[in-house]
């Protein structure tokens, strides 16, 4: 019973040092009542200067915003200038549309004459380059006498060295060919005959 008793008054006095520390409690709320107060009368004045303060904005704007009366004129008078505009711009698009189909038609007829001109050009320098290749034309010296020799796989053979090593040769003339063996080479003219 003596602990108990002890324990019940050191646990007394341990809450009676920490009231001290609270303070009192009615001053405590007295003192948030008063701040709470006062915040909401500077926010009822702060609303109000606000409320004045977009009333005297939205007045100006009203003094600079011209009657919808003079809007509607204003907006008129533009609509028809820009209708002149738009009828000037176009009659004048309807004359330059008229001088350019005449200058397309003129353009066409001169395009149709030179491309004539070029064909025509064309096929005379291409039957002088065909003539000129004909000319050119390994057909042409066999009609005079002279024999392509090539081996079995079509390449030419144009050293007496390489016909002799290939054997078998074919020969063409102008009008077509043979088959060849080559034995041997014959001595050269201005050597001796073998005896």
């Amino acid at each position: 019973v003596a602990a108990l008793t002890r324990l019940a008054g050191e646990s007394r006095t341990r809450v009676a040092g920490l009231a001290r520390g609270l303070g009192d409690p009615r001053r405590l709320i007295e003192e948030r009542a008063q701040r709470l107060d006062d915040r909401a009368e500077r926010l009822g004045l702060a609303a109000s200067r606000l409320a004045e303060r977009r009333r005297a904005t939205l007045a100006e704007a009203a003094a600079r915003l011209p009657h919808p009366r003079l809007q509607v004129a204003r907006a008129r008078d533009r609509l028809d200038a820009l209708a002149a505009r738009l009828s000037a711009l176009r009659a004048g698009e309807a004359g330059r549309a008229a001088d350019r189909r005449f200058r397309l038609v003129e353009l066409a007829q001169r395009a149709a004459g030179l491309a004539l001109r070029r064909a025509a050009d064309g096929g005379t320098r291409l039957a002088a380059r065909a003539a000129l290749l004909e000319s050119f034309s390994y057909a042409r010296v066999l009609e005079r006498g002279f024999v392509l020799v090539s081996d079995a796989a079509g390449r030419p053979v144009t050293a007496r060295a390489d016909a002799v090593a290939v054997g078998a040769v074919a020969l063409q003339f102008h009008d077509g060919k043979v088959a060849a063996r080559v034995e041997a080479p014959l001595p050269a003219p201005d050597a001796e005959p073998p005896a």
